[in-house]
């Protein structure tokens, strides 16, 4: 009978320390050039479940035949889509040569 509680009381601590480590949070980045736009995709998962996504744009305005300020009204436009979405933030920097986006996503 000893061995038997003794078995069952290991068998209930390495459950919870199974329980306890779960999957933890990973990030993958990829990165491409789509319509003369750099991206950068990162996703953070917990094994094969996405919880977080982070697209960094970076577009210069040469490459587009565009000046700063035709770029930035266009770009505007745009970005005020995003706005006042439950668990999504955009933003964008804009230096002389170029724009970045960066649009976070929360999917949990």
């Amino acid at each position: 009978m000893y061995h038997v509680k003794k078995l069952m009381g290991l068998a209930i601590v390495v459950t919870l320390l199974l329980a306890a480590c779960g999957p933890k949070e990973e990030k993958d980045t990829f990165k491409g050039d789509a319509s003369r736009v750099d991206m950068k995709v990162t996703l953070t998962h917990k094994g094969d479940k996405v919880t977080k996504e982070n697209i960094r744009s970076t577009i210069n305005y040469k490459d587009l035949g565009l000046k700063k300020d035709d770029m930035k009204s266009l770009l505007e436009s745009e970005s005020e889509k995003y706005q006042d979405i439950k668990g999504v933030s955009e933003k964008i920097k804009y230096s002389d040569g170029k724009a970045v986006e960066t649009v976070k996503i929360d999917l949990e």
